[in-house]
């Protein structure tokens, strides 16, 4: 049920990053300076937390791609009251801790920065003095766990101590020699949690490379691990070819054409500190809520395709606004829930497109029909008027419903090669998948498997697409799940003892306490071709690879599951 490459890229490539009790790629300088200098250098937020980031061009940030893999999430820059979603992520990378391209770029359609550093593409040698810059914490306190003031930049210097497979590390101090108030020394510095995404800078003064995760070197150090721009060069560099021109917001340029209307004039009079449209719109990127209350009685309404473009939201409450345009809301696919009190809504089918909604309130003088709500295919809860309705999640049953298998069948991608055997049912009570696959090395599937995986995936999300054949979907595998290594001989000798120090195992007996993390997703694309059940990915990573979203979602797996039972059949899938 996983996508083919990702059982692989997992288990032979990055075991002890996707299989670990937790992850620390998310990283912070400690025993860093105060500095005002660097104003290239900036920090950056988003739903998600915060990084750091490096303007190398007047309208471009240099990142790390763990901090910005969201696409639908703008990037924050708030000391210069700006946002985008034109980001960029390697398009190889896949989200552990220790992967070699964890590298982004985030595009401005306009120049808001004069200040950049440049970048050197060059290996340095260990040896080599460097200087880390970062708005993260200060001090390591227990394991990899760090704090401080985060949001404060800072600067240290240290020397490469290792150059290989992609990254660049240094080793310094596990803790701060002082205290922040202190002025630590700035010497052998490290990263900490905020740091993530910022550069590693030469004695040049030219960035080679983008933080990206932290390990224990010793019982007094840690190891900083940067990717090197060297190994992400030709990323780099095309991208920045090919994005010369970005095109404008549609929602700032929305706003400045209606800049004197009452939406816009609300809108700013309600989140924003001027009557900047760039300025609203980062005000707006900053939050997933939105809480919209009259200043004073009107009869104006407020034009919700303004927010049509607002795609990041999960709630909108509403009180004694008057509303018009709810199908604007349809483009989003976070909005969760929906209050709405005296908001002049007529009839309940205006909402019937928002897929994405879960909770529905309404308040209002007008009689609304509940029906072409409580079908809604992530629908949970609705209430209009005081009265609440049944909901059905018709939906997910007809794409899910039924036990499936997937026979012996290649994973295309997996080196050595490896074969799989698959299967699932649906648990419509609690919309819930539960997941059994046998990894061999066999073609028949026929002898001892080398892993066996057991989940239970919850379905927290099923949007339709365009073609209403084909459905995203979202899942949370972080509960009743389990590995068992029945033998690990083809894994290889460093992954093998990597994995082992994270995530110590025996072979035969299954693996609780660690999470399947990282790269090791469920799909996230499915489609329902009468008993034939097709599984694949969307575009996860949040590249913009130049398709188109129809193009995006026929990316699934030509091998399908064949429904076995119309039935739950638990003791089918063991």
């Amino acid at each position: 049920m996983f996508q083919k490459t990702m059982i692989i890229v997992c288990l032979t490539l990055t075991s002890a990053g996707c299989l670990s009790k937790k992850n620390a790629s998310a990283v912070k300088v400690t025993n860093g300076q105060r500095t005002m200098q660097l104003p290239a250098v900036v920090r950056i937020t988003n739903l998600e937390g915060s990084c750091t980031a490096t303007f190398i061009r007047a309208n471009v940030l240099l990142t790390a791609a763990h901090c910005v893999k969201d696409r639908n999430i703008p990037v924050v820059v708030k000391q210069l009251e700006v946002a985008s979603k034109n980001i960029f992520v390697h398009p190889n990378y896949v989200g552990a801790s220790k992967d070699p391209n964890d590298v982004a770029l985030v595009f401005f359609p306009s120049s808001i920065s004069d200040q950049f550093l440049p970048v050197d593409y060059n290996l340095p040698a260990p040896g080599e003095p460097v200087q880390l810059i970062g708005f993260g914490d200060n001090q390591f306190t227990d394991g990899l766990g760090s704090t401080g003031s985060n949001g404060i930049k800072r600067t240290g210097f240290n020397q490469v101590d290792q150059v290989g497979d992609g990254k660049i590390t240094v080793v310094g101090q596990r803790g701060a020699n002082a205290p922040d108030s202190e002025s630590p020394d700035g010497k052998l510095a490290s990263l900490g949690s905020g740091d993530s995404g910022g550069p590693l800078v030469s004695k040049s003064g030219e960035i080679i490379g983008i933080a990206s995760f932290v390990s224990i070197a010793s019982e007094t150090t840690i190891r900083s691990s940067y990717t090197s721009l060297a190994s992400v060069r030709e990323f780099v560099e095309s991208t920045l070819s090919n994005n010369a021109k970005i095109s404008a917001n549609p929602f700032i340029d929305k706003c400045k054409s209606q800049i004197k209307s009452y939406s816009v004039k609300f809108l700013f009079n309600t989140f924003a500190s001027d009557t900047s449209c760039d300025t609203l719109y980062a005000a707006l990127a900053a939050t997933d809520t939105l809480s919209i209350v009259a200043i004073a009685a009107t009869d104006d309404v407020l034009d919700l395709s303004l927010l049509e473009d607002i795609t990041w939201l999960r709630s909108i409450e509403t009180s004694d606004v008057k509303l018009a345009n709810f199908e604007a809301l349809s483009n989003s696919r976070s909005l969760t829930r929906l209050t709405l009190k005296n908001s002049g809504i007529k009839e309940s089918s205006a909402l019937s497109k928002i897929y994405s909604l879960q909770l529905i309130s309404i308040d209002d003088v007008n009689e609304l029909s509940p029906e072409p709500i409580t079908t809604l295919p992530n629908i949970m809860s609705v209430n209009i008027n005081g009265k609440s309705f049944d909901t059905k999640n018709i939906l997910r049953n007809q794409v899910f419903g039924g036990t499936w298998r997937r026979d012996c069948h290649r994973l295309t991608t997996s080196q050595p090669e490896q074969y799989a055997q698959e299967s699932f049912l649906y648990s419509q009570s609690i919309s819930t998948i539960q997941y059994v696959a046998k990894v061999y090395l066999d073609s028949t599937c026929s002898k001892q498997p080398i892993l066996a995986i057991k989940t239970d995936l919850l379905l927290k999300m099923l949007m339709p697409n365009d073609d209403k054949l084909t459905f995203n979907s979202d899942f949370n595998i972080s509960f009743n799940s389990n590995l068992t290594i029945f033998d690990d001989a083809w894994i290889k000798e460093a992954d093998r003892q990597d994995f082992r120090k994270n995530c110590p195992y025996e072979i035969g007996k299954p693996i609780s306490s660690c999470g399947l993390t990282g790269a090791f997703d469920p799909f996230t694309l499915v489609r329902r071709d009468g008993n034939n059940f097709f599984i694949g990915k969307t575009d996860a990573q949040g590249q913009n690879d130049g398709k188109s979203k129809a193009q995006r979602h026929t990316e699934l797996d030509p091998v399908p599951f064949v429904k076995v039972s119309d039935n739950e059949e638990y003791g089918y899938v063991k």
